[in-house]
């Protein structure tokens, strides 16, 4: 289903339209278990029957949410990053864990970066990469990278000029090429 047609499930399930939320609740169903299985498919020792349990973290997190949403962004990207976070989540709280396996530079900026589909496995490889810097550097790259705040917030945040955060970054993320070219 396009961006178009899920925009447009959502505005006529906000109006009271049952059909409409049905349909779009049976479309999430379906994308969110494609998503978590392509993004489980490393973690070897991950039994499948608990995949459902994660979909349904997604759902209900998307009912919770769905009125929220701002209408003026793109909707697509918002119900996946609610699928990541959930399949992350579940992860975490399951103790699910691998091992860096030679991570690529141009992955591992789009994981942190959220621009692409993100693997569970990338994720684990950023954060170890980001375990191998100093605290400063990781947070750094954390704001800025994963939680995307502006230069504006991360000074207000930690208390330096918006000159010395953009410094820092720079030679934070140098520092994490390094680390990336020597795996």
């Amino acid at each position: 289903m396009d961006e178009i047609k899920v925009r447009v499930l959502i505005l006529q399930s906000d109006a009271g339209d049952r059909a409409a939320y049905r349909e779009l609740l049976l479309w999430l169903d379906k994308h969110a278990r494609t998503f978590v299985s392509r993004g489980l498919s490393p973690y070897r020792n991950f039994p499948k029957e608990l995949c459902g349990d994660i979909v349904q973290e997604v759902l209900i997190a998307f009912h919770e949410t769905h009125q929220t949403f701002d209408r003026e962004r793109p909707v697509l990207p918002w119900i996946n990053a609610i699928i990541r976070h959930k399949m992350i989540d579940f992860l975490r709280k399951k103790d699910f864990r691998v091992l860096m396996s030679g991570v690529e530079w141009e992955t591992l900026t789009q994981t942190l970066e959220g621009k692409s589909f993100v693997d569970p496995v990338e994720v684990a490889e950023a954060n170890a990469a980001l375990a191998s810097l100093s605290e400063k550097e990781a947070e750094l790259i954390r704001l800025a990278k994963i939680e995307g705040l502006s230069m504006e917030e991360m000074s207000r945040q930690l208390g330096l000029s918006e000159s010395n955060i953009k410094v820092s970054l720079h030679r934070a993320m140098k520092a994490l090429r390094e680390i990336v070219s020597r795996k």
